[in-house]
């Protein structure tokens, strides 16, 4: 028969309850350092991010006029300070971008895709020629004045999005890659890529237009009924590579 002893017991309950109580504060005091971290986006620990919408407006000169398509993104980029991470990774920065690419029906039956792309285009449109040079101060300066910037800009060539031609079937996932140098060759005599401009706006992130034009991918299969892969025509030594949905749309904006 086990006896337990009046002053061990007594002993133990205090140890339990100095515990719970050590295990309490703990609790308080993480959930202190979480609201601290969300309220003040970690800054003093030197973790810097920036968000802001861009708007890409794709122009096209045909024979009819001009006709446009556009749309908005919300794009963001975390840097953390230098200890953080490990190996190569260490201080690496991230990025997102949510939204969805930019149509333009150039002519019935032959659309212009612009497929989504990232900060960096911002980056290289807006940043003043004194912080191109991408050292910690000039990147956190450009970021700071990126988020308040309102304003427009004309894209060079070397910084265009992936341009794709759909000019068959558009259901047959079968596109193009096409840049200013081919588009005449492509959509026909007339037609001129004119301008890709960005802007930094208030308006609201694009939804619900590319489904329009793409909603078929979902179902998109062979005649056996497996799932197919669109592909497009390029330049590359096999004369092709694949599409996936995230050319065209954020994961979160995959519309099935």
């Amino acid at each position: 028969m086990l006896i337990l002893s009046p002053r061990r017991y007594k002993h133990n309950g205090r140890a339990n309850r100095l515990q719970m109580g050590l295990s309490n504060k703990i609790a308080r005091l993480g959930i202190f350092i979480f609201i601290a971290l969300s309220l003040s986006g970690c800054e003093w620990l030197g973790f810097r991010s920036w968000t802001w919408n861009q708007k890409l407006t794709v122009t096209v000169d045909t024979p009819n006029g001009p006709v446009s398509g556009s749309s908005v993104t919300e794009v963001g980029v975390t840097i953390p300070p230098e200890w953080w991470g490990v190996g190569d990774f260490k201080g690496a920065s991230s990025s997102y971008v949510s939204g969805e690419g930019v149509v333009v029906e150039v002519s019935e039956g032959k659309y212009l895709f612009a497929l989504l792309y990232g900060h960096d285009t911002a980056y290289r449109a807006f940043a003043l020629p004194a912080t191109k040079t991408k050292t910690t101060g000039n990147v956190f300066q450009e970021y700071d004045r990126l988020e308040r910037l309102r304003a427009t800009r004309s894209l060079k060539p070397e910084w265009y999005p992936m341009l794709l031609a759909s000019t068959n079937d558009i259901d047959r996932g079968d596109f193009e890659e096409v840049g200013p140098a081919n588009f005449s060759t492509v959509f026909g005599p007339g037609y001129r890529l004119r301008s890709i401009d960005i802007s930094i706006t208030d308006e609201d992130v694009t939804h619900g237009v590319l489904v329009k034009y793409l909603g078929w991918w979902e179902n998109y299969k062979d005649a056996n009924g497996n799932k197919k892969i669109p592909r497009y025509r390029n330049v590359s030594p096999r004369g092709w590579d694949s599409l996936g949905e995230l050319h065209f749309w954020s994961r979160k904006n995959i519309p099935w």
